[in-house]
């Protein structure tokens, strides 16, 4: 029977056995309450092989744990390699190695590639020939140079001034304001009429003829 034993193992395509201990040290942690990885190429291995598998939530858990660890360097690989979505992961990082005075080493541009390379040089060169006052282009530019968009932009209060604050209060104040005596119509009552009295049948009979009252006997 296949795979039954050490001798016809299942064998996993790009897996090291290094990188599967640490993503089984993600999935059965020694400690339920932390993680036994800690450095950016333990959680590397970690998120290899949870975007190989399909493993979203080990994903997440590398991408939250790598991001602060991590150089801007390697943000801009790991984002490349697996499909890291987020403006901040990015953007900051390719503002930090444009802006930096050191340029690339050796190491850092065959691990970014040619692309990323002459893409960071040619934003570094803008923004070297840019006055101070025109830095501020440097975001705007390393967006549109590496194709992913901005955040959402802030929406911008309006300005209001004392003035218009006041003018709002007086007139909020007179909408309010109650009617003055002497502005109020004065309406008289309308006359009521006095309620008309009916004779009672009993009347009747203590009556004579002709409306007199009869005799007692």
């Amino acid at each position: 029977m296949p795979f039954s034993s050490v001798l016809s193992p299942i064998i996993l395509e790009d897996v090291t056995v290094v990188d599967f201990e640490r993503f089984l040290s993600a999935l059965y942690p020694s400690e339920l309450d932390k993680t036994d990885a800690s450095t950016v190429e333990e959680w590397t291995s970690i998120l290899h092989l949870s975007t190989k598998f399909s493993f979203a939530s080990i994903r997440r858990l590398a991408i939250r744990s790598i991001f602060p660890i991590a150089s801007s360097i390697d943000k801009i690989v790991l984002a490349n390699k697996y499909d890291i979505e987020g403006t901040e992961w990015k953007r900051d990082a390719y503002v930090d190695v444009c802006q930096r005075k050191e340029a690339l080493t050796l190491e850092e541009g065959e691990r970014l590639g040619m692309s990323e390379v002459i893409k960071i040089a040619r934003v570094r060169q803008e923004e070297g020939s840019l006055p101070t006052e025109m830095r501020g282009q440097l975001v705007k530019w390393i967006q549109e140079q590496f194709g992913f968009g901005a955040d959402e932009e802030e929406v911008e209060q309006p300005e209001i001034k004392v003035e218009e604050i006041e003018r709002v209060e007086a007139i909020s104040c007179q909408a309010h304001e109650p009617e003055k005596p002497e502005e109020i119509c004065a309406q008289e009552p309308a006359a009521v009429s006095p309620p008309v009295q009916r004779p009672s049948p009993f009347d009747r009979r203590r009556q004579g003829p002709m409306g007199q009252p009869r005799k007692a006997w």
